[in-house]
């Protein structure tokens, strides 16, 4: 009976040991994944995001206005052509940066917009930010394709995570459909803890600090990227698949433009949980005495365009600017300046910042 409890208690007292041991490796383990990610920039997720960030944390006092959003933003709204037109045409004196990322999401913009209200520019006096779809944010390229990458993870935050769920909810409401709720709030909270643990996240860290600290800069450095000047095989591709393509995509965007963007959206349902956002997002920025205002531009993603045109209707006048309609802007569906059906060219883009130059001027500057 003596020997049989000896074991038990020498049984029982190694288990203890073990499970203390793996309890302190455990901790130890989510300490060390905190400190490096403590440690890492904040932006090294992706080497184009992270580097937009780094360049204009290094030239704060050259930028009073951001642009923030898609691929859209990215390769559509070109600085100098801005910063010139309102000039001329105002005589005003702004300098922006382009903070428009390819492949991102609702979420990743909403994030890069706060970290811009918390750290940006002293100067900065104006952010104009795409207004993104909750639809295209939820598609298989988010969901699936990328759903494990660091860009998809590192700015999934508290706020994010709550802002994410509720436009879930609420686009489910909107669009009355169903959407498969397990599989994304599973998604959602998976990636969050994998952010704060930085799970999966160390290789694209390591490939940042090695990275080209000009890559997507563009050749005036200030954010903007020229398609026409674009040498990677994705752009390249696109818009070969673009000029062989019969069915004209910017045909369909254009009539898609006209069919939402052409009347008025009175007792349509929206999602008002971003709706709520986005109006947060400019009282926050008032706060600070920052003019924030929502673009939509062109070629959207073709089931987009009823989801931002009811949201755009919602939205206050002087927080948006829309460059959607190909009623009033054929041009900006028109093949001699269009690059691949999804964004428009060099031509497009100057067109395109001229016309936003005009627009936000009129807004912000006649208005005074």
């Amino acid at each position: 009976m003596e020997k049989e409890n000896l074991f038990t208690f020498n049984f029982n007292s190694a288990m203890n040991k073990l499970m203390i041991k793996l309890l302190i490796l455990a901790v130890s383990v989510a300490g060390m994944l905190s400190l490096i990610g403590f440690l890492t920039p904040r932006f090294s997720a992706g080497i184009v995001v992270g580097n937009k960030q780094q360049s204009l944390l290094e030239n704060l006092g050259n930028y009073n206005t951001v642009f923030v959003g898609t691929s859209r933003i990215n390769h559509g709204l070109d600085p100098i052509v801005f910063d010139e037109t309102i000039r001329k045409e105002f005589d005003q004196d702004i300098r922006s940066f382009n903070f428009g990322i390819a492949g991102a999401s609702l979420g990743e913009v909403s994030y890069i917009v706060d970290y811009l209200l918390e750290n940006g520019p002293e100067e900065m006096q104006y952010i104009l930010v795409e207004l993104c779809s909750v639809e295209a944010s939820l598609s298989d390229k988010f969901c699936v394709e990328n759903l494990k990458s660091s860009r998809n993870k590192y700015w999934l935050d508290q706020k994010r995570l709550e802002l994410s769920l509720g436009n879930l909810s609420s686009q489910q409401s909107a669009q009355k459909r169903r959407l498969d709720n397990r599989t994304l709030k599973k998604n959602y909270y998976t990636n969050y803890l994998e952010n704060i643990f930085q799970v999966g996240m160390l290789e694209d860290y390591l490939s940042f600090a090695f990275r080209n600290k000009k890559r997507g800069l563009g050749r005036n450095q200030n954010g903007f990227n020229s398609l026409d000047n674009n040498q990677f095989a994705t752009a390249l591709d696109g818009r070969r698949a673009f000029l062989n393509n019969g069915l004209e995509i910017e045909v369909k965007k254009a009539r898609a433009s006209k069919t939402h963007f052409g009347k008025p959206k009175d007792g349509i349902a929206f999602n008002k949980h971003y709706h709520k956002h986005l109006q947060s997002l400019e009282k926050q920025a008032a706060a600070k005495n920052i003019r924030l205002i929502y673009i939509v531009p062109p070629l959207l993603p073709i089931s987009s365009y009823e989801e931002l045109a009811v949201l755009h209707y919602n939205l206050p006048t002087r927080m948006k600017i829309n460059v959607a309609n190909s009623q009033k802007y054929p041009e900006f569906y028109s093949r001699e300046y269009v690059w691949d059906g999804n964004h428009l060219n060099e031509e497009g883009a100057t067109l395109l910042s001229k016309e936003i130059a005009r627009i936000f001027g009129q807004k912000v500057f006649k208005a005074k």
